[in-house]
């Protein structure tokens, strides 16, 4: 269901169990899990990161990445908002045949995608940004 999209709350409504539960469930898959390899070139790949609130100002966060024109996710990885959870999620697209990478301005971004490849504007991450509701 996450892969299709649905977030944390809608799969936990469905599901009837806790969110946290199912953010649980997807950080104990990040390593694990393979999603389905692109073997042909993508034209852009639109990167952001997502969050819910487990309690009390207790933020997980979801680092995704997302092929525009065929519409499936490629890669994700879960942890903290920083620089070094997002070279995470760097570290298993860099290899891969893209033109480019569309995110939004959050400033970690800067920090591994080469700026020839950045399309750092919210409007060109909008396929993205759909799935996080």
């Amino acid at each position: 269901m996450y892969l299709e999209g649905w977030g944390f709350r809608a799969i936990g409504r469905i599901l009837k169990i806790s969110y946290g539960t199912v953010y649980q469930w997807i950080k104990k898959w990040n390593g694990n899990l393979d999603l389905p390899k692109c073997d042909h070139p993508i034209k852009v790949v639109e990167l952001d990161e997502m969050h819910t609130c487990v309690g009390q100002k207790n933020y997980r966060w979801i680092w995704i990445a997302v092929d525009r024109s065929g519409k499936k996710y490629l890669s994700f990885v879960s942890g903290d908002r920083s620089t070094r959870t997002g070279l995470k999620l760097w570290c298993t697209l860099k290899c891969m045949n893209t033109d480019n990478f569309a995110s939004d301005h959050w400033k970690s971004y800067e920090e591994f995608i080469p700026p020839e490849k950045h399309l750092q504007t919210k409007a060109e991450a909008y396929t993205i940004e759909s799935y996080n509701r």
